[in-house]
């Protein structure tokens, strides 16, 4: 499994509203402090928070629940904002960003791969990962091709006509996996990504997760499944 790289990244001409991470592809949280109101009271999960988190190595931030895990993938995968700190994906703060550049940060430098696979269930595999592609502006064709190179890659091209709801929860989690990485996004994200899955999918996500490192991507995964840790270069307790 070669997991295609980042830097063979196919993509729009930029406009713009669009950039690209410079600066390496490390990920900086600096004074992060998260806040929401619950039950009428104001709860604060993290206050001051910080992170590092190097390209090519998989960090794994740990804890009980409530304590913060996906709030703090969801700030730096830039869908939920902090109540303060800054974030960094090399040289771009993306906590500051806003507007079109907000779009193009999701769309274009961050994949996540939900709890719950989060797959349409009316398209089917292809046309799951065929779906980012298409938003960040590429050709039908292009889409097309690149979709069915992650899926062959990931083992699952014989499935590609397949809808969410005729595969096994291993499958539904590569088809995530590969709809994360359709536009060569050089942060993966990956809350609870063995939530549902039995003991081999588990190897296999450790597998898969390694190799997207590898490749010289910035991974982070939240995680209460002890069986991922052995994959992880660096843990960290909320």
């Amino acid at each position: 499994m070669t997991i295609l790289e980042p830097s063979t990244r196919t993509s729009p001409p930029r406009s713009p509203g669009q950039f690209e991470v410079v600066g390496g592809r490390d990920v900086h949280v600096r004074g992060l402090t998260i806040a929401y109101s619950q039950g009428g009271q104001v709860v604060t999960p993290l206050k001051g928070f910080n992170l590092y988190a190097p390209a090519s190595r998989v960090t794994a931030v740990i804890g009980r629940s409530g304590s913060g895990k996906t709030s703090l993938l969801s700030c730096i995968a830039a869908m939920l904002k902090p109540a303060a700190g800054a974030i960094w994906l090399g040289g771009i703060e993306v906590s500051a960003l806003s507007g079109h550049l907000l779009d193009h940060y999701r769309r274009n430098h961050v994949g996540v791969v939900h709890q719950s696979y989060n797959l349409i269930p009316s398209l089917s595999a292809l046309e799951n990962v065929v779906v980012p592609l298409r938003l960040a502006g590429v050709s039908r064709r292009e889409s097309s091709e690149r979709a069915e190179t992650l899926l062959d890659e990931l083992g699952l091209i014989r499935f590609a006509k397949s809808h969410p709801g005729n595969l096994s929860g291993g499958q539904q989690q590569r088809v995530a996996v590969a709809r994360a990485l359709a536009t060569n996004p050089a942060l993966l994200i990956a809350d609870e990504p063995t939530a549902h899955l039995d003991g081999s999918s588990v190897e296999d996500v450790c597998q898969l997760l390694r190799t997207i490192a590898d490749a010289g991507r910035t991974v982070i995964m939240s995680t209460h499944d002890e069986r991922l840790l052995h994959v992880a270069d660096q843990q960290v307790q909320l």
